[in-house]
């Protein structure tokens, strides 16, 4: 698991005022896979990164490779005909 995954996905969860529980709820991801998640800890996280991405809707090359910032986080967020075709072209939906 990368530190920017973990450091971005706590500074969204921040961003959208949820606690870890309250996410968890929301995406149907068990709340003790998040806080490894964030604490870096998590190794098998691609099908999580996925998952917060789209719940987020960030694309999962900022989620992954680029620290983000709070300034930041309203012009990253993407519409959902851009997470579709994103999906589209890597051949997920």
């Amino acid at each position: 698991m990368n530190n920017i995954a973990a450091y971005n996905l706590k500074l969204l969860r921040s961003f959208a005022q949820l606690s870890q529980q309250e996410l968890a709820e929301q995406t149907n991801i068990p709340v003790e896979h998040i806080k490894t998640f964030e604490r870096g800890e998590k190794k098998d996280c691609v099908n999580y990164s996925l998952l917060f991405c789209q719940f987020f809707k960030v694309s999962v090359s900022n989620f992954l490779h680029q620290k983000m910032l709070t300034d930041q986080i309203a012009d990253i967020i993407l519409t959902d005909e851009e997470i579709y075709g994103m999906l589209s072209e890597e051949n997920i939906f």
